[in-house]
């Protein structure tokens, strides 16, 4: 087989044409270093590894684009990057990212707790059900929730006293309280102490 020509694409891409037909674009920094020119002869095996370092270059380049925006769990990033690009290839910058210190679960876990509970209000439940959906492994999840000194019930009466709204006493309004900081994430008997120390107050 020989490589008969090579186009660059609108979007910078070296297209390949071998024995007068296209076969596919590869990364321009990936083939201008293969050293490659117009008419050699290559095999099946060498241009698979072209083709192969192509997508993992190409996946590389979009995880940083990627992670230049906001923080990514490992299996965020390989979803967002396997829509465009070769599963192997999105697994491979992935780990790459993980090298880097540029992708730590265990971090991102540290950082989402906080956010939550500072700025979200957020309960426990929910903020581990909603990392879970992140993909980030239980090990990290649990690390991350045993820095906490935390304890709910005190929490949330804080939370409502900063609200500074009255505590409804008809039963219609006061169900409707607890199923609203029952989808925040707070267990039933978290909700039922903390609004026990506000009636108290």
């Amino acid at each position: 087989m020989i490589l008969t020509d090579i186009t660059l694409t609108k979007k910078g891409r070296c297209a390949l044409f071998v024995d007068g037909e296209f076969l596919f674009s590869a990364h321009p920094d990936v083939f201008y270093g293969s050293g490659w020119q117009k008419g050699r002869e290559v095999t099946v095996e060498e241009l698979e590894a072209l083709r192969m370092a192509s997508e993992e270059r190409t996946a590389k380049d979009k995880a940083l684009d990627l992670l230049s925006y906001s923080a990514r769990t490992g299996r965020q990033l390989y979803e967002k990057l396997a829509r465009k690009c070769d599963p192997e290839a999105s697994a491979a910058a992935v780990a790459r990212m993980e090298e880097l210190g540029l992708v730590d679960d265990a971090d991102y876990a540290r950082r989402f707790v906080a956010d939550k509970l500072n700025l979200k209000d957020w309960g426990l439940r929910r903020i581990e059900q909603e990392l879970r959906v992140k993909g980030v492994d239980q090990q990290h999840i649990d690390a991350a929730l045993e820095e906490l000194d935390y304890d709910g019930a005190q929490r949330l009466a804080e939370i409502l006293r900063r609200r500074a709204k009255p505590i409804p006493t008809e039963q219609k309004e006061r169900n409707a309280l607890i199923n609203r900081w029952l989808r925040q994430g707070y267990d039933y008997e978290e909700i039922r102490a903390a609004l026990s120390q506000l009636s108290e107050d």
